[in-house]
């Protein structure tokens, strides 16, 4: 059976009259042929691709700690050639080889802390003058039959032990977080229960699960949790507060709350019970270490405290999580005895015939000694709990760096031009990068045309992403570039390191045609290339050793043709196999004929026949048609399948504006009834949507209220204008016309040009 699916696109390029401006500036954009000075420019570009750059030499991170001067001085190593496609692109020294240092990274350096010899902390009383550190903490509660002393104790690393109570230090990673999870959870009753990033109570905001008790038995919330295995220095702990959410009416005797009975139950085993009756948070943990290596049953659970009455039962579970905490040393900053802490965890161990442990969280607006923090927290948690702390250990939150984005800058890639990768890297953790953490992101494997192969990530609050790139030298043919970039922070367990690999194709160089618009309707073979023409624009379609991968679109302007958008490739399939696999192609012409109409138009025909991994073979062809007063280029195109599949899309060209010329530089956007951007405003923006409603990289087809995309820059407009589709099968006489643009379809921004899709048949799944 055949199967035939038909579309047309209009890109209409408009261009205004000539300015003095432009007239005394005329446009460069194109590569004029035979010219002197590019051909002398194409051959020192070549000359020079193989030399070493001085700016290659990778700088590792350093490795001092507390007591050292000065940084030992590193020694550079030459970088590795690597192959590529038969090209030689000197690459940078591979991962773990010295060389030289980067002045630009951070001179602090990190260090475990050691004893110092001596620190004292006074003792604040009520008659005290001094100011006391305002510690921002949650309620602590006493855990009974707690089996944790080794949370605080047993610990072989190093301690300060001249405070006024024995200090040990930790860090906490996170393995499971139950409100951020809570779609996986299973609910008693889904009309009580729900999760939010932000309640409150006691005026104190926290990530928490709501819960209200029903008038008999237990509302649950019910989680399955793989918990990891822990050393002998780790323990694993949930950690959580309860609370009454804000707003509860305590005047009126008939609607007077008499609390909520929370509880916990670890694979059917009740480990915790508690009571809220008022709006303030109370802190608890429970030691999971004995589950370690498991997969366990966690619920949530709440009771209206056995009397039957839940008015006012606005129970919230305060950020609970799994945690992880290893007892460990700290960084310490160069010319300090001890270490600076952020946010984290106290625990401590009450004195008493019994054990029992205190926990509260600390979230200072600074980084502070830790003597300093120790001594408010151990006098805020005596308070509390009535009993002396035996011993107090610090847990501090690190941050978590995470290569989240890495690829090439542009759409279109091709030999002989430079080109820009770049990485972005988020911080997911709770504390900010400092100076201490050295923390670099480096480049390898791969020649730069300019700057270092290594930089310095300066301070990255939680949340937040920062964006680094690299220009890269250019290749001189088509291949593939092979790159690797390194992601490394100094963190008190141990160096963290997370590399990404890059593949970049390098498409076929653009070919050297003059730029001289034509002054009537022309359609020629060049080299290979094809290009149509007239005094409007041109567009230009490029062979290379495959086919035709890609084609250019020139705007006319003063007489000369300036490049308004690129199209990567001619078009795309993707569609499912009879196994219900997605498959992929990329859809190359090889051939191509150039023809003619009795309207004046003059055509440009690709085609080409692709098979797919599955054996079905596609059969393509694309028609391009111009006229010789036309300022639009008006496509069709068809596929047919000797074998049927359910087809997921079918892309045509996809086009670029600004691409490899003015860029993310636009001067207005439309896409109607979704988005008018100006300037340098980014696509799904919050000027006038908040989040997440600014998100408009999938709307939904009814909110377009006309099939149109336009992106200006200037004087030209870039218009992608509404298409009809025709679907049918073989051997019927039933057939659809649609108006559809395509789902995901909109004005995207990169770092240096504006995205833009037309609208192709995506998402509307049919077996042809």
């Amino acid at each position: 059976m055949l199967a035939t699916c038909k579309g047309f696109l209009a890109v209409i390029i408009i261009y205004a009259n000539d300015t003095e401006e432009d007239e005394q500036n005329p446009s460069d954009d194109t590569k004029e042929e035979n010219l002197p000075a590019a051909e002398v420019q194409e051959q020192a570009t070549d000359a020079k691709h193989n030399e070493t750059d001085s700016s290659d030499a990778m700088i590792p991170p350093s490795e001092n700690r507390q007591g050292d001067e000065e940084t030992a001085e590193a020694k550079s190593q030459p970088g590795a050639a690597v192959e590529t496609d038969g090209e030689s692109h000197s690459g940078n020294v591979e991962d773990g080889d010295v060389t030289e240092a980067d002045e630009s990274v951070s001179e602090v350096t990190g260090g475990v802390v050691t004893a110092p010899d001596e620190i004292v902390v006074d003792v604040l009383t009520e008659e005290s003058n001094e100011e006391i550190l305002t510690v921002d903490t949650a309620e602590v509660e006493t855990i009974e039959d707690a089996p944790a002393e080794a949370i605080v104790t047993d610990s072989e690393e190093e301690t300060i032990e001249d405070t006024e109570v024995p200090l040990t230090f930790g860090v906490i990673d996170e393995v499971y977080n139950f409100v951020d999870k809570f779609e996986d959870s299973e609910s008693s009753d889904t009309e009580k229960t729900s999760a939010s990033t932000q309640d409150s109570s006691g005026g104190v905001e926290k990530a928490a699960l709501f819960e209200h008790p029903p008038a008999e038995g237990y509302t649950r919330i019910q989680y399955e949790a793989t918990l990891p295995e822990v050393e002998s220095n780790e323990n694993l702990i949930l950690h959580f507060s309860i609370g009454l959410r804000d707003g509860v009416d305590f005047e009126l005797p008939h609607t007077k709350p008499d609390g909520v009975q929370f509880a916990i139950e670890i694979s059917d085993e009740r480990r915790f019970e508690g009571v809220s009756e008022a709006c303030r948070w109370d802190e608890y943990l429970v030691d999971l270490s004995d589950f370690a290596g498991s997969t366990v049953q966690v619920g949530f659970l709440t009771n209206c405290n056995g009397a039957g009455n839940t008015e006012y039962d606005w129970a919230l579970w305060g950020n609970p999580r799994v945690l992880k905490l290893t007892r460990t040393s700290l960084l310490v900053e160069k010319n300090e005895d001890e270490p600076k802490l952020r946010r984290g965890l106290a625990v401590g161990l009450l004195e008493g015939e019994t054990p029992e442990l205190s926990v509260t969280e600390f979230d200072l607006e600074i980084s502070t000694l830790a003597s300093e923090v120790s001594d408010e927290l151990s006098q805020q948690m005596e308070a509390k709990a009535g009993a002396s702390i035996a011993e107090l250990a610090l847990y501090a939150e690190q941050p978590k760096l995470e290569i989240v984005a890495a690829g090439p800058t542009d759409a279109l890639r091709t030999a002989r031009e430079d080109f820009d990768l770049q990485c972005t890297v988020r911080n997911n953790g709770l504390v900010p990068i400092e100076p201490i953490h050295e923390a670099t992101l480096s480049i390898n494997r791969i020649k730069l045309r300019r700057g270092r192969t290594t930089q310095p990530l300066k301070r990255l609050n939680p949340g937040e992403e920062t964006t680094y790139s690299w220009s890269i030298r250019s290749f001189s043919r088509e291949s593939i570039a092979r790159a690797s970039v390194v992601l490394r922070c100094q963190m008190p367990t141990g160096e963290l390191r997370q590399a990404v690999d890059q593949n970049v194709s390098l498409l076929p160089a653009i070919p050297r045609i003059s730029n001289q618009a034509a002054s009537d309707l022309r359609t020629y073979d060049q080299n290979g290339h094809v290009i149509t023409e007239n005094r409007h624009l041109r567009t230009l379609f490029v062979r290379g050793s495959s086919g035709f991968e890609y084609c250019l679109l020139f705007a006319a302007r003063n007489g000369r043709y300036r490049q308004v958008a690129v199209c990567n490739a001619i078009s795309e399939i993707r569609y499912n196999d009879v196994s219900g696999t997605p498959q992929h192609i990329k859809i190359t012409p090889t051939v191509y004929r150039l023809a003619g109409n009795n309207v004046g138009e003059s055509i440009v025909l690709l085609s080409s026949e692709e098979r797919g991994e599955d054996g079905v073979l596609w059969s393509y062809e694309a028609r391009f048609s111009l006229s010789d007063e036309s300022k639009r280029l008006k496509v069709e195109y068809s596929l047919t399948a000797d074998q049927e599949r359910e087809l997921i899309a079918f892309n045509g060209p996809m086009l670029y504006a600004g691409d490899g010329a003015f860029g993310e530089r636009k001067t207005a956007a439309l896409f109607p009834g979704l988005e008018f951007l100006e300037g340098d405003e980014p696509s799904s923006s919050s000027r006038d949507v908040a989040p997440p409603n600014n998100n408009r990289l999938v709307p939904h087809p009814y909110k377009i209220t006309i099939p149109l995309m336009a992106v200006e820059h200037k004087k030209t407009l870039v218009v992608w204008r509404g298409m009809r589709w025709k679907l049918g099968m073989a051997n019927t006489t039933c057939y659809q016309q649609l108006l559809l643009p395509r789902i995901g379809s909109t004005i995207k921004r990169t770092t240096s040009w504006v995205c833009f899709f037309p609208p192709f048949l995506i998402g509307l799944k049919r077996i042809i």
